[in-house]
């Protein structure tokens, strides 16, 4: 039987699909003709050559939503081959199952049961320090001035995203361009830099993408499904999980032990 976690309680815009390694498959396109059912056979069956390996299903709710409201049944269907596959009709030996959604609410209840998906992860909105980490890795790459100080930046930054500290540093490396080209033309043959003053006047200005009133309705939300039953598994860092494969893999002396699917654009019609 296949080993299943829901990596939710992701708020929206936090950047859940980076938790992991690189996919190995970047892009993958189902083919018009092949209908849901039959390609969530199809991943499986791949997953199991592969294995030991983690499958991981983006958006989930948009794929595995509850049954009986969907009146041409293909969705009903998709939701029934998920069940067929995760009960272990035909093992799945070493097979990781990943499944992120914001909205765990929408997703079908069976496949919440002991057995299946029964591992409820919480991702939370960043702390300070994580914000300061996340800040760190993305200006990596970009023009940033010596003396820029993250640690205030990531004080300044309470309730964003990553991807809110993303757009930040998007805006602030726009801005030092158009600072440059409105500078006098003895400065035009240096690089446009993002500097502490800069960035800081940018960060007073942002704001986070999700509202106060966003968050405690979603947290309710979380809050009905990180219950005491499954309160345990959801402290558990995603890292673990995830080290669970990697260490199957290196056992095994496989060179990558990681089979990866973004969101999967089903066309269920």
């Amino acid at each position: 039987m296949a080993t299943g976690s829901v990596l939710t309680g992701t708020e929206p815009y936090c950047r859940r699909t980076e938790t992991g390694p690189e996919p190995v498959v970047q892009n993958f396109e189902p083919e018009p003709a092949v209908q849901g059912p039959v390609k969530v056979r199809d991943i499986f069956s791949k997953a199991t050559a592969a294995a030991p390996c983690l499958l991981f299903f983006d958006e989930f709710d948009s794929i595995a939503p509850k049954r009986g409201h969907d009146n041409t049944g293909v969705t009903d269907r998709v939701v029934n081959q998920f069940l067929t596959e995760l009960d272990g009709v035909e093992v799945l030996t070493g097979v990781f199952v990943f499944a992120a959604t914001s909205r765990p609410d929408l997703l079908d209840a069976a496949l919440l049961r002991p057995g299946r998906l029964d591992r409820l992860l919480f991702c939370d909105f960043p702390s300070q320090q994580e914000r300061l980490d996340i800040l760190t890795v993305l200006s990596r790459k970009l023009p940033m001035d010596s003396d820029v100080d993250l640690d205030a930046i990531a004080c300044m930054t309470e309730g964003f995203s990553g991807a809110d500290l993303q757009a930040l540093l998007s805006d602030a490396q726009l801005a030092a361009v158009h600072e440059h080209l409105s500078a006098d033309s003895s400065k035009h043959g240096k690089m446009p830099v993002i500097t502490d003053a800069l960035l800081k006047s940018i960060a007073s200005k942002a704001r986070p993408s999700i509202s106060e009133s966003e968050k405690r309705r979603l947290y309710g939300i979380y809050n009905q499904f990180l219950d005491s039953k499954k309160s345990a598994a959801a402290q558990v860092p995603l890292s673990h999980h995830i080290f669970m494969c990697l260490q199957e893999g290196a056992r095994r002396k496989r060179r990558n032990p990681f089979y990866l699917l973004p969101t999967l654009p089903f066309r269920l019609s």
